[in-house]
């Protein structure tokens, strides 16, 4: 089945052009930090030439360009100046999407013929910086559930930038937490912010791979009373749902008798659900070529998955604008 969007949402090979060499523009000036100072005052083409060492004709053109074709660029008179629209959300759109999963994209041939080749090509080094530039900007629905369930001991699954133990442990000053992160460059920053909170003492950050916790040390096994994964399950679809089912079992292996707490998303990509939205598309797609693939799209089949490794769901909360949820299971 396929997603049948209305004629104008249909992209013509001249908005394919147009839209590559768009997003290779604002990326490049976002990556140069020349948006960045426009967002701090307005600058002329020479004047940013000379700040970053570049060709003046080539920086006007540019931003000539982006100005004219996109609303994050404003030209008044001779100067630039960034938009209101060059805010959290464009960073993130661009470090992420063009940004860490750009290599994926320009290697998107290897991916067809061999998907393994996906994971390897991520820029994690950026995918970190990406999500170190906007933790904090908001709690996680995460945060009064936990506290509700009254787990203070939590093994965070793929804990990225630290952000919820963070938050938990400002929320409880009786909150002790463990992140297990596979990703070096995400594990530096969880640490940073952990220490920026002083919140060492209570929350450890351990570099490791979250499908195989029982390599973490017995003493942190015999403490922990809680489990959270937050958009880690769906690192776990490249080939059905088989490996997603492997790695819950061996939670349950490791930590019998505690509570689950799964945050993430329902796919969207090759459904038939209507008006689906273009962030949760685009991810989808951002997820297929980095061999992570596409997580399901429906309740039943988490439900399903949950089953197979001896859970039952108990708790569903969902996002319907975005697809987002949280299923507790035990």
């Amino acid at each position: 089945m396929r997603i049948s969007p209305h004629a104008s949402d249909i992209r013509s090979a001249f908005d394919l052009a147009e839209a590559f060499h768009l997003a290779q523009a604002v990326a490049t000036l976002h990556e140069l930090n020349i948006l960045d100072a426009l967002a701090e005052r307005p600058a002329t083409a020479d004047a940013l030439a000379q700040r970053y060492r570049l060709d003046p004709t080539v920086v006007r053109g540019v931003l000539e360009y982006v100005a004219a074709r996109t609303d994050v660029v404003r030209k008044k008179g001779r100067a630039f100046t960034a938009t209101r629209r060059y805010g959290t959300e464009a960073r993130f759109l661009l470090d992420l999407y063009v940004g860490a999963f750009r290599p994926n994209a320009m290697r998107l041939r290897d991916v067809l013929r061999n998907p393994r080749v996906g994971a390897t090509a991520i820029d994690r080094a950026r995918h970190a910086r990406t999500f170190e530039r906007v933790i904090g900007s908001r709690e996680s629905p995460m945060v009064a559930l936990i506290g509700s369930l009254e787990l203070r001991q939590v093994l965070d699954l793929g804990c990225g930038s630290g952000d919820l133990l963070v938050q938990m442990g400002k929320a409880d000053r009786r909150f002790t937490g463990w992140g297990m992160e596979m990703n070096p460059a995400l594990c530096k920053v969880a640490r940073a912010r952990v220490r920026a909170a002083r919140l060492a003492r209570r929350i450890r950050v351990i570099e490791g791979d979250v499908r195989r916790i029982g390599t973490l040390p017995k003493t942190v096994r015999q403490r922990v009373t809680g489990v959270t994964a937050c958009h880690v399950a769906n690192e776990m679809f490249r080939s059905g749902s088989s490996v997603a089912v492997t790695w819950l079992r061996g939670i349950r292996t490791t930590l019998p008798g505690r509570p689950v707490i799964v945050h993430d998303y329902y796919g969207r990509l090759g459904t038939s659900s209507p008006g689906e939205s273009p962030h949760t598309l685009l991810h989808d797609y951002a997820q297929l070529i980095s061999g992570q693939g596409i997580p399901p799209p429906k309740l039943r089949d988490w439900r399903a998955i949950y089953t197979a490794a001896g859970y039952r769901l108990v708790h569903v909360i969902e996002d319907r604008a975005t697809t987002q949820f949280i299923h507790v299971i035990i």
